[in-house]
């Protein structure tokens, strides 16, 4: 009998083991690095894991033409980049800071043998890849099907949870850390179509910008996502 697990099977055991938490990783380094500030390249030899302490980090894509387009934002907690590391040698994206964020750094080597050696953190790297292959579905879908309107504010919100600040009337105040081209090509939009939908947004009440600095009304007050008609 193969003693080889098919992946379904191999997925659905980790699905089932509980975790109580990220395990703790090997010893590596702790550093803190400013807004925009390049972790890996897209193509570059696969040289350690990162879990990010605090901050936001964007996974960015790359293409032949040489313009770049954000495909998802990390927050803290996510270990990073848990498919790349199980898939092969060389990054598929590239990494870069959002905001200035606190990461601990492992060297790949180290990781594998501590992986080899700790089932918790094993499962750890394999529930991570497939939370990430989860996230690719639901942004598929989301790219899809969802209202981009809907789309546009839950990002905002995922953002301004992390690096926002109270404002009036419960409202939340971003500086947002991204440009709003980065945030169009990330909903698979332009710049003329995100500039357009965010003036119907602030006419709607959902939110008011100046520049790159939003405010966001409370999601419970008159102006949160049930007044978004765009």
């Amino acid at each position: 009998m193969s003693n080889i697990i098919s992946f379904p099977a191999a997925a659905a055991a980790i699905s089932r083991t509980p975790l109580s938490g990220p395990p703790e990783l090997p010893p590596g380094r702790n550093m803190v690095m400013g807004a925009n500030a390049i972790l890996f390249h897209q193509g570059a030899a696969i040289t350690g894991g990162w879990r990010l302490d605090s901050g936001l980090v964007a996974i960015e894509r790359v293409a032949e033409d040489g313009t770049r387009a954000v495909i998802k934002i990390l927050r803290p907690g996510t270990l990073f980049p848990a498919a790349d590391l199980l898939a092969g040698d060389t990054h598929s994206s590239s990494a870069r800071t959002l905001t200035r964020v606190s990461l601990h750094v492992v060297a790949a080597a180290r990781l594998y043998q501590a992986a080899a050696g700790d089932q918790a953190l094993s499962l750890y790297l394999m529930r991570q890849a497939l939370d990430d292959a989860r996230e690719s579905e639901d942004i598929i879908f989301t790219l899809s099907h969802a209202d981009l309107g809907q789309r546009v504010l839950s990002i905002l919100r995922t953002l301004a949870s992390e690096c926002g600040r109270p404002g009036a009337a419960g409202a939340t105040v971003l500086a947002l850390p991204m440009s709003w081209r980065d945030l169009a090509g990330m909903l698979g939009t332009c710049p003329e179509v995100m500039s357009r939908l965010i003036r119907k947004l602030a006419k709607a009440g959902s939110l008011a910008f100046k520049g790159r600095l939003v405010t966001l009304p409370s999601l419970s007050g008159p102006g949160g996502f049930e007044r978004v008609i765009v």
